[in-house]
């Protein structure tokens, strides 16, 4: 196929019409816009309604096992825990792969 001077023209806008699409929307809003987390948390209550209350104290903690048997870990300057996966059955995605005293909560509803 023999590319025409007309074609190659309208090429060359397209290109350069969707290269000034591209840089426009890559353009970054201000990241550092001095919001919290607790400022954005009471962004999405304003639109969610209000935020359940939780407590620590009612988490139930998630046990570490190895081979169907928990394992503990001794206590050390990163905490109670280590990094390498195979030192437990359920590594965590998250921080040390194998560590104790995680808590999860759950709420009904």
């Amino acid at each position: 196929m023999r590319m025409t001077k007309r074609n190659f023209v309208i090429l060359i806008a397209f290109g350069f019409t969707s290269m000034l699409f591209m840089l426009e929307s890559c353009e970054k809003e201000d990241i550092d816009s001095g919001r919290t987390a607790l400022d954005h948390a009471y962004e999405c209550e304003e639109v969610l309604g209000l935020l359940p209350k939780f407590s620590c104290a009612d988490a139930i903690e998630v046990p570490t096992t190895k081979n169907g048997n928990p394992v503990t870990f001794p206590s050390g300057e990163e905490g109670n825990g280590s990094t390498n996966p195979n030192d437990c059955d359920h590594p965590w995605a998250f921080g040390m792969a194998c560590q104790t005293g995680n808590k999860v909560g759950r709420y009904q509803g």
